[in-house]
Formats: C-alpha cells, sequence, structure tokens
C-alpha cells in the first residue's frame, strides 16, 4: 500500500495518510526485528511522532 489518501479536508487526509504510514513502519519495525534476531529494532514509529506534530 501507497501513503495516498484524498478526501474533502486536509487534515482527515493528513491523519489517514499518518495512520497508513504508521502501519507501514510498525510492519517494517517487526521485519526488521524478526531479521536481526536480537530484538534491538530500530525505532522507526518514535522517530517518526518526534517529527509528527501538527498545530
Amino acid at each position: 500500500g501507497h501513503g495516498i489518501e484524498e478526501s474533502q479536508d486536509m487534515y482527515t487526509s493528513i491523519d489517514k495518510v499518518t495512520s497508513k504510514i504508521e502501519a507501514q513502519l510498525r510492519k517494517h519495525k517487526e521485519k526488521v526485528k524478526e531479521h536481526k534476531g536480537n530484538g534491538k529494532a530500530y525505532n522507526a514509529l518514535e522517530a517518526m511522532s518526534a517529527v509528527n506534530t501538527v498545530d
């Protein structure tokens, strides 16, 4: 899935696409965690939440 959403309200679209991206990052994080096998996967969701501040 791609991070693309369309709606009449820009903020609704942003919320929806953010949810999609977070789900993709969670999936990727689990994949990396399983691949490395040491449980020290890069926490992309924390990095994203630090950047994800909308006023």
